[in-house]
């Protein structure tokens, strides 16, 4: 999504925030992390702040709309996490064969591989996720929202779940992507269409073990609880909305019309992949 909103906004429109667009090295905590976010929105100008009209990052904590003069809501994802876990062994898994740099090799050599060979994602989940390593702990769901603080960290319940995720404006489910989505590009104002980009490689197929899928689901009760109230508030909101499925339907004859021509037009050389498919 962040790179099809990139392709519609002018620069100056766009913020990211993340540790590599703060400058900060491999290792930092979470004081830091809000220390310098504070810091990096203090020093722009209101005329610059003003402008912005979308901030991104995996890691955006609750609060920042404070530094802007205007409405601001919060937007997210929530990903079922048996499906999840999976993934970010894929996402680990894709980055080591793609790496680049030695600052890469070392961290992905940290919470990837298993001693010193590239692990069976049952191994890798009970080395590295089961464990807690501090270096993917905060990945899972409920620590990820929790340190952010859209979440409390005493919430354990389903209705104190729910209460805080009220903090989002929208909230879509991953699964639902293509859907969901195209609802937000409305409202974003989105007129150009663009493949998608950074599809990792499927190294496992997560549903041949059950097993282990049940293993992670009764391992992250929490985050399990997290994803079944997104779904509750992504339901409740589509309710609530009842132009939510006309709007989709528009943005899908939209999409399919536009996309071979703004494709065309401004990555031209991406647009073989549209016919291959």
């Amino acid at each position: 999504m962040v790179q099809h909103v990139a392709k519609n906004f002018k620069k100056e429109e766009i913020l990211e925030i993340s540790s590599k667009a703060l400058n900060l090295s491999e290792k930092f905590d979470k004081r830091t992390y809000e220390r310098e976010i504070k810091n990096f929105l203090k020093n722009k100008t209101h005329k610059q702040l003003n402008k912005i009209k979308f901030v991104h990052g995996h890691a955006i904590p609750y609060g920042i709309h404070k530094y802007f003069k205007k409405e601001a809501r919060y937007i997210t994802f929530i990903r079922n996490p048996v499906r999840r876990i999976p993934s970010i062994y894929n996402y680990f898994y894709t980055l080591f064969e793609r790496k680049k740099d030695k600052e890469l090799e070392k961290r992905l050599n940290r919470v990837f591989l298993v001693k010193d060979e590239i692990p069976e994602f049952e191994t890798w989940y009970n080395a590295k996720f089961r464990r807690k390593s501090k270096d993917i702990a905060f990945m899972s769901t409920y620590h990820l929202l929790s340190e952010l603080g859209y979440i409390k960290k005493t919430d354990k319940t389903a209705s104190q779940i729910q209460k805080s995720l009220n903090k989002f404006y929208f909230i879509g489910i991953t699964k639902n992507f293509k859907t969901d989505s195209l609802f937000l590009y409305q409202k974003f104002g989105i007129n150009k269409y663009f493949l998608s980009e950074n599809v990792s490689k499927r190294y496992i197929d997560y549903q041949k073990n059950q097993k282990l899928l049940k293993l992670i689901s009764k391992d992250n009760p929490i985050s399990m609880e997290i994803f079944y109230a997104a779904i509750r508030f992504n339901q409740d909101f589509i309710n609530k909305n009842p132009d939510f499925l006309k709007i989709v339907r528009k943005e899908r004859i939209k999409r399919t019309l536009f996309l071979p021509f703004t494709q065309a037009i401004f990555e031209p050389g991406r647009l073989l992949q549209l016919f291959r498919k």
